[in-house]
């Protein structure tokens, strides 16, 4: 008889593991990650800060912007919406535990470049999607009306590289530095 709860009680961890590590892995499209069809996006942020270190204590952080882009004439929704579908996104574990996320961090992989882009749909304030690169390997996704975040990791991770050239070629700078 303990024999056959020993096994079962394996069997059932085995699966629970193996279920979870399958989440994990599994990849998502960038809509997925939205909760609303890309095509009606209405308009988008854009901020990227750019950091670099002249010395342990002191740095330069550049900013770069894209606001009010229901403008034609300055950009197009759809090219940033091109750059996030070339990476699909993996779930993080932090998204199974009961409660909300309420804080992430960088990771390792941090080397200075963060990118926050808005997505807005309709006119309600609570239509939009918050994304942001925190790192290379980790981003967070805040939906408008609910709580806390989803983290996930982009299996592309040129992704940030590649959000940053683009606000760098399009958007507005601004420069600070450290003392």
């Amino acid at each position: 008889m303990k024999k056959r709860i020993r096994l079962i009680a394996i069997i059932t961890t085995t699966t629970i593991f193996v279920c979870c590590l399958i989440w994990r892995v599994w990849p998502h499209t960038f809509s997925d990650l939205l909760p609303f069809d890309k095509a009606s996006v209405s308009s988008f942020s854009a901020y990227a800060m750019v950091r670099h270190y002249a010395n342990e204590q002191s740095y330069t952080d550049t900013y770069y912007r894209m606001e009010d882009i229901t403008q034609p004439q300055n950009s197009n929704p759809e090219e940033i919406l091109e750059i996030l579908g070339t990476s699909s996104y993996q779930q993080d574990y932090r998204n199974l535990l009961p409660g909300d996320v309420d804080t992430v961090h960088p990771d390792k992989n941090f080397d200075g470049n963060t990118v926050s882009l808005r997505f807005f749909r309709g006119d309600e304030p609570d239509e939009f999607v918050n994304i942001t690169f925190l790192s290379n390997s980790i981003i967070t996704v805040f939906v408008g009306g609910e709580s806390g975040f989803h983290v996930y990791h982009p299996t592309n991770h040129e992704t940030i590289y590649n959000l940053v050239e683009y606000l760098k070629t399009h958007g507005t700078a601004a420069t600070t530095s450290s003392p």
